[in-house]
């Protein structure tokens, strides 16, 4: 909200209804004149201000308003002021204000009833009431609203909406809301000592005072940067403490300050026993290094010892020489002591330094303590390098792993402060600094390393510098952690209040000053791959961003000790607004359930699915239950943006947001042509829970697989799988080497099938060779080498190249003692490409491994479901059996229909 300086009619700028802000100058009257001779009057001699004044305009006037409410005369403005605003009547040019507000009742009087008017009526009525006649004019011809109004409406708060204001600020104050309540805290031993000793104290409590005027003066509305003026203090302060609902710094500190702490101090002595002493040592080790110290340490030990002896009147009645002898002094030492006209030197520089590591520790955000590392385990652990220009990076490692281990702090970012607060000791800590930012990741490395933290591990110890601060993160890397898989996307907000908090909390548990300094954090303790603005500032860490990137927002959370799910309802979506998101994402933290997820969409995808080069994850199916059934898994996810086109044979194409591509990749899922690439399950599915490779096997039997009567008496679960064992231009853009590719063709072109039969709309003529199984089969044994040698070679060669798929999924029903076998069915050769493409046929063995499959991996799919279920009806008794054995291996029973049905 802005005031205006001056409010003189002559200077104020007036608004019009669209039309830029300005009062008609003397060139566009004449111009105006002119034109208005040249149109209607043709050439006369008439004087052109005359005709000016003559002619008549459109009366145009804005109606006078106060908070929505027409008023028609300055008292029901007066009367309705002091009802809502009593505080404008503060306002230290309300005398202006009110005076042009009359002004404008009286021209709305004169003028705002009437449809057309002259500027000659406007000039005499002008200057009749002594104002400005360009200013009426504006007010009379452009609709001009008078500034009186708009600082009224727009600027100034209602007195309802300050007491509001005023009372949500006095709650965070928890009862320290007046200036006298403020200077009985400070009045206390603690603040005398701690807090008004401190270097900017005075003028943090003249700001305090400032605050509670401005909250005393606020509670009756009014302009708010008028109030800051008449109370003193600055505009943006009184700006920080309405929309931030911010305190002043020395208002604050107390509030944060430990009760029992202020309450049992007392007003600072000299170190009065070798108690005090020893923990001062402690907190100032850097002391130790100081030339002379043993001296001073004898001398300071003599003198408690000597000081306590005074106090409980027990000095030994025995010669000065002994007793100076008894306390490892010299004897004049010991006769300045005595008369207390002397201290130790090292006395005075404790004391100095603790009064020095108040005043900085001060400084520091209240915050910052939380994740800060201890600073006496610190200094004893990295001592050691001192005086060494190059440290062994293994040991210095070594050394800031004892430094992690030995700290119990909550959250999973620490920081280790490096600043030199004293006058002496602490140089050799710059030098420390300076060498782990050089040489960050080979620290990191060897870090990771003696933790046991290789690429398998869960987790890895990040480290970052940024001036005198060393950080550690501890970084969770598992597969089903959501910051890892959206680590690289855009995560938008339901406001920026919540964005604001998270920055402002971990920059102060970081001691963090500005966004640029958190964005190189960023850059070395999280996988930020976005270069940096030309202002050195991450993109989303600009103060015009409407969103964080995961890598950020994960280094937020680590920082603040909280989860994602922690702040799950404040996302309403993630990914690019110029393309498609997911919103209002979900984010379980059952591990179990984000693989099983996964595994869903890879056992359906890894068959009617693929992710183009966009990153776009489409899945295909003519299926409607099917597709029904696909939609309800993908919403694990939340309610991901996609399109739907159904072709002319009724087949379903979906294509999801390139974030759940994105994510499908990250996890092992195949980008591009996945029979050319030949991967397999990825090795979260393959070795993982028996519950996550069974929710795969149940999308593979709808989509690649089947359930069905293989003769009379036998029923089978089988699947196929292609491969591609050459394709000209995927090999090159692969990186693929494959060598006999002409004798392949060769012999396919030779004893295969030629055909252009087409299944595709879209084209004309689908040229290719096939060679079935068994056809190649019969050749291989044909007497004749010439024929059965290329053969039988191209026989073996297909079969030792068969689908890595495929064998994954035969090694998964393995792993429940399901047998299978499989063959290849045909190769084909496709002209107009250059592909070679084998499939391949696998199926289960006998009864008792299709009724294993059937009860602990049916099929995710209605129709083909209520078949296995006949089946399983139809032979009781092998069910009995492989059921009490699948249970026996400890292994659920899937198909639940069949319980209730079996019992009755």
């Amino acid at each position: 909200m802005r005031d205006i300086e001056e409010l003189s009619d002559e200077e104020c700028k007036l608004e019009t209804n669209g039309l830029k802000e300005h009062s008609l100058t003397t060139e566009e009257r004449d111009d105006i004149i002119r034109k208005y001779n040249a149109d209607f009057l043709g050439e006369s001699s008439k004087d052109t201000r005359e005709i000016q004044e003559i002619k008549e305009h459109e009366v145009k006037f804005w109606g006078p308003q106060i908070l929505g409410t027409p008023v028609d005369s300055e008292e029901e403005v007066i009367t309705i002021l002091q009802d809502l605003i009593p505080g404008i009547f503060k306002h230290q040019r309300f005398d202006n204000i009110r005076h042009q507000i009359s002004m404008h009742m009286r021209t709305t009087q004169e003028f705002g009833h009437r449809n057309r008017v002259t500027y000659r009526e406007i000039a005499d009525f002008a200057k009749q009431n002594e104002y400005p006649s360009s200013t009426i004019e504006a007010w009379v011809l452009q609709k001009a609203r008078p500034s009186s109004y708009r600082i009224i409406n727009e600027n100034a708060l209602t007195k309802e909406k300050a007491e509001i204001l005023v009372s949500e600020i006095r709650e965070k104050l928890q009862g320290l809301d007046t200036q006298t309540s403020l200077d009985a805290c400070l009045d206390t031993p603690h603040h005398e000592m701690r807090t008004k000793t401190l270097p900017y104290f005075k003028k943090d409590y003249e700001n305090a005072c400032g605050f509670y005027r401005f909250l005393d003066e606020l509670v009756d509305g009014g302009v708010l940067s008028d109030i800051a003026k008449r109370v003193g203090i600055d505009r943006l302060d009184a700006r920080r403490y309405i929309e931030e609902k911010s305190i002043p710094r020395v208002i604050r500190k107390v509030l944060n300050q430990s009760l029992d702490e202020v309450e049992t101090i007392e007003r600072r002595q000299l170190i009065k026993d070798e108690v005090q002493y020893n923990q001062l040592l402690c907190r100032h080790s850097h002391v130790l290094d100081m030339e002379g110290f043993s001296d001073m340490d004898r001398h300071m030990r003599g003198y408690l010892q000597l000081k306590e002896m005074q106090q409980s009147d027990t000095i030994p009645d025995i010669p000065q020489e002994e007793l100076a002898e008894m306390l490892n002094i010299s004897g004049d030492r010991l006769n300045l002591y005595l008369s207390g006209k002397s201290a130790p030197k090292l006395q005075s520089t404790l004391l100095l330094h603790e009064d020095l590591r108040l005043i900085y520790e001060g400084k520091l955000p209240p915050l910052a303590f939380e994740n800060r590392v201890e600073p006496e385990l610190v200094f004893r652990e990295l001592h050691q390098y001192k005086d060494l220009e190059n440290p062994d990076i293994d040991t210095l490692a070594s050394s800031i792993r004892t430094i992690y281990e030995k700290t119990d702090i909550s959250s999973n970012v620490r920081w280790l402060d490096l600043h030199r607060y004293t006058p002496t000791g602490q140089e050799w800590f710059k030098g420390v600094v300076n060498f782990c930012e050089n040489n960050c990741s080979e620290i990191e490395q060897a870090l990771n390393q003696q933790l046991g933290f290789d690429k398998h591990s869960p987790q890895r110890l990040r480290l970052g510098v940024i001036s005198s601060r060393v950080y550690l993160r501890l970084e969770n890397i598992r597969e089903t952690d959501w910051m890892q898989i959206y680590n690289d996307e855009m995560f938008h907000f339901q406001g920026q209040e919540t964005v604001d908090v998270l920055l402002s909390m971990a920059k102060e548990r970081l001691d963090i000053k500005g966004e640029i300094s958190l964005s190189r954090l960023v850059h070395q303790v999280a996988d930020y791959d976005r270069t940096v603005t030309s202002r050195g500032m991450n993109s989303d860490l600009h103060s015009q961003a409407s969103y964080l990137k995961g890598s950020t927002l994960s280094l937020l959370l680590d920082s603040c000790d909280l989860t994602i799910q922690d702040i799950q309802d404040e996302i309403f979506a993630i990914g690019r607004f110029d393309r498609r998101l997911i919103r209002n994402p979900k984010f379980s933290d059952d591990t179990m359930e984000i693989d099983m997820a996964f595994a869903r969409l890879f056992g359906a995808g890894l068959s009617d699915g693929h992710i183009d080069q966009f990153r776009v994850f489409c899945y295909c199916e003519a299926d409607v239950d099917r597709i029904r059934i696909f939609k309800k898994h993908v919403e694990f996810f939340g309610d991901v943006d996609y399109t739907e086109t159904v072709d002319e044979k009724g087949t379903h194409d979906l294509r999801y947001s390139s974030v759940l591509g994105r994510m499908l990749e990250n996890r092992g899922f195949t980008v591009g042509d996945k029979t050319v690439q030949n991967k397999g399950i990825p090795d979260f599915i393959l070795n993982g829970p028996i519950e996550v490779q069974i929710e795969y096997l149940k999308q593979l039997w709808p989509e690649d697989g089947d359930f069905a009567r293989i003769t009379e008496s036998h029923y089978s679960f089988r699947w196929t799988r292609a491969v591609a064992l050459i394709d000209p231009e995927k090999d090159l853009k692969y990186e693929i080497e494959r060598s006999s590719e002409q004798e392949i063709v060769s012999i396919i072109q030779k004893y295969g099938t030629y055909t252009e039969k087409n299944s595709f709309p879209n084209r004309e003529s689908y040229p290719r060779y096939i060679l079935t199984s068994a056809v190649l089969s019969e050749f291989a044994k044909c007497k004749d080498t010439t024929v059965s040698g290329p053969t039988s070679w191209l026989y073996s060669f297909i079969e030792s190249n068969k689908p890595l798929l495929m064998r994954h999924e035969q090694a998964l029903l393995d792993s429940f003692g399901v047998d299978t076998r499989d063959a290849f069915e045909d190769i084909t050769y496709y002209v107009g490409t250059g592909r070679v493409s084998a499939l391949f046929r696998a199926a289960t063995k006998s009864l008792d491994d299709a009724m294993i499959v059937a009860l602990i991996a049916p099929p995710d799919d209605k129709r083909k479901r209520l078949k296995v279920i006949k089946w399983v009806l139809s032979d009781s008794v092998r069910y009995q059996r492989i059921r009490d054995e699948v249970l026996a291996k400890g292994f659920q029973i899937s198909l639940k229909e069949i319980e209730a049905e079996m019992q009755q």
